[in-house]
């Protein structure tokens, strides 16, 4: 018995990387409708797709998927960054927050969670600051 015949084996949802099972239809992250493969054939981990249309690119040695850059957690950390340098009363920094917790509902890992923590924090900051250089007027 290989292990696409196990009942407990795992694939690769090809659009966003996220493990699931290999009975699973659907996938539970972002809902793709995947692969059915024939019971004499063994699934492999991810679609045949072209280099432009891959999302995550995999290892089918020891079977990790390095999921893409979360957008939210992306653009929290952008603007936590543009926060450094435009002030702009806490706005920019308020944006920054909104963004990274976004990103942290996701239920993310890895590099994205980071990035997100980096954006939430950035953020937090330069709303302190904020608050700090409004309240010596």
């Amino acid at each position: 018995m290989n292990n696409s015949e196990q009942p407990n084996s795992v694939k690769f949802c090809s659009k966003c990387g996220q493990k699931i099972s290999a009975a699973a239809r659907f996938c539970p992250k972002c809902g793709a409708q995947l692969e059915v493969s024939d019971p004499g054939r063994p699934q492999s981990t991810v679609n045949n797709q072209s280099s432009s249309e891959t999302h995550a690119s995999t290892q089918t040695s020891n079977s990790t998927v390095k999921a893409p850059l979360d957008h939210f957690a992306l653009l929290g950390v952008v603007f936590g960054g543009i926060s450094w340098l435009l002030n702009f009363w806490g706005v920019v920094g308020i944006i920054a927050v909104v963004f990274s917790i976004l990103a942290l509902n996701r239920h993310l890992s890895g590099t994205n969670k980071t990035i997100a923590i980096i954006g939430l924090v950035s953020g937090v900051v330069n709303i302190i600051y904020a608050l700090s250089v409004l309240e010596s007027y």
